[in-house]
Order: structure tokens, then sequence, then C-alpha cells
């Protein structure tokens, strides 16, 4: 597949780009921070993700915090329930946490990302991307860690594709090589998940509670004193219900 200039695009410098992580990136130091986008948790990854295979160096970002709450909260109830799943097969019961701790990065880079590939619907053919999988919510494909790889030898240095996990629209922009020295800025916020049941109220015991699986709510959290959320995430400042475009 030939580079075309007509299907590359610009990951600006200036805009924010959001990414959901365990709290064990969240270091004392803050120059550490960084290390967020370098990639190396698709390196060490066993089982790979949408647009990587296992060992490949990936950065995950989401254009908005909406588009990135989705996809967390997919995978956060897929999670959860996977490990309910499980609970008789363990000599000793752990209960997955119905409430879990992430954080939300705001990361802002110092110089554009050229030479990425607008994997819109329309361009996917151009690709060898199937539509069909490329849009389709519910799991993810060989096919689709299969064309990365092709756009990647392409000379691509990353790609940009529609979330299909997001009720608003939104993007996934998925970079090919470590970020970590071209970041202008990258601010930590805590947020919190938990799931809920149909009536909107918190899931407390998977023993007798019912399950809403569309939805779940969504909280960041900030310290006494901190300053103002931006604008972008400052109606989360209390819980709210965020629900995924897809049934985990």
């Amino acid at each position: 597949m030939p580079v075309s200039p007509g299907l590359g695009l610009s990951v600006p410098a200036g805009a924010r780009f959001y990414r959901i992580t365990s709290v064990a990136f969240r270091t004392r130091s803050a120059a550490h921070h960084t290390k967020v986008v370098n990639g190396e948790g698709a390196v060490r990854s066993r089982h790979g993700a949408r647009y990587n295979y296992p060992g490949v160096r990936t950065v995950y970002l989401a254009d908005t915090p909406l588009t990135c709450f989705a996809e967390r909260m997919f995978y956060f109830h897929r999670e959860v329930l996977t490990g309910l799943d499980g609970l008789h097969l363990l000599p000793v019961s752990v209960v997955p946490p119905f409430l879990q701790t992430f954080v939300l990065w705001a990361v802002v880079f110092r110089t554009a990302v050229a030479n990425v590939f607008d994997l819109s619907v329309a361009n996917a053919p151009a690709a060898g991307v199937f539509p069909c999988l490329l849009m389709n919510p519910s799991q993810d494909y060989r096919h689709l860690k299969d064309r990365r790889a092709a756009i990647q030898a392409a000379s691509y240095r990353g790609l940009k594709a529609p979330s299909t996990r997001s009720s608003t629209p939104g993007n996934m922009v998925v970079l090919f090589d470590d970020q970590s020295k071209n970041v202008a800025s990258i601010t930590p916020y805590g947020v919190e998940f938990r799931l809920i049941d149909p009536e909107g109220m918190p899931f407390a015991s998977h023993a007798t509670d019912q399950l809403d699986y569309v939805a779940g709510e969504v909280r960041v959290v900030t310290s006494p004193g901190a300053a103002p959320l931006p604008a972008t995430i400052a109606g989360f400042s209390t819980w709210q219900t965020y629900v995924p475009h897809i049934r985990p």
C-alpha cells in the first residue's frame, strides 16, 4: 500500500489528547509522567489491543474526554464481569471492585506528528480494511492488527480511526512511535468509574443485584485547593451516568 498524501493528516501540536491509565503511572516525580505516551505498555502486552499485536509499540489516545471514558468504560465492564465469571474457579474468591480509580491524562504535543493515516470509513478500503470490522464495537479483530502493520509498513506514523464505543462522535489516535520526548505538557486527573444497577444506584453485590450492562458512572476527583477543572471535564466533577455505545 503506497503512501498517499490525500489519506494522511497531522496530529497537531498544542491540542489536547487524552489517555486513561492505572494509578501506577501517577508517580511522585512528574518527570516520569511522559512515560504514559512511550508505548511501552503495548510492548509488554501479552494480548495486544485493537490496533496492535503483542510486543508492538503503540500509543493509544483519544481526541475528547468522552471518547476516552467510553473506551475505558467498555473494558471496565468487561474486566469486572470476566473477574466475576471466574470466581468459582479460584480457591480463594477475590471479588473485583465495582468502583475503581484511574488517571485521566491530558497530553499536549510539542511538535505535530505528521503522516498519520486517516482511517475513516470512507478511506478504509484504500487501506484494505473491511468497514464492517472497523465499526464493530463489540470486539477487536486480527484483521485490524494486520492492517495496522500494513499501514505502518507504508511509512505512516500512526492512524486516526473512529471510536465505535462512544455514544458521541470521537476518534482514537494511535501512534506507532514513542512520544515521550514530544510532550509539551501532560496533566493528570484522578477519575473514578463505578458500576450501577438498572435504577442508577451503585452496584453493590454480585450475589443479589442486577447490573446495568450498558452504562456506568464517571467522576473526576480533585484535591482540596486544586486548580479548577478545564471546561472539557468540568461537568464530571460529580458522578455522571455515562452510556457507552455498546454492551460489553
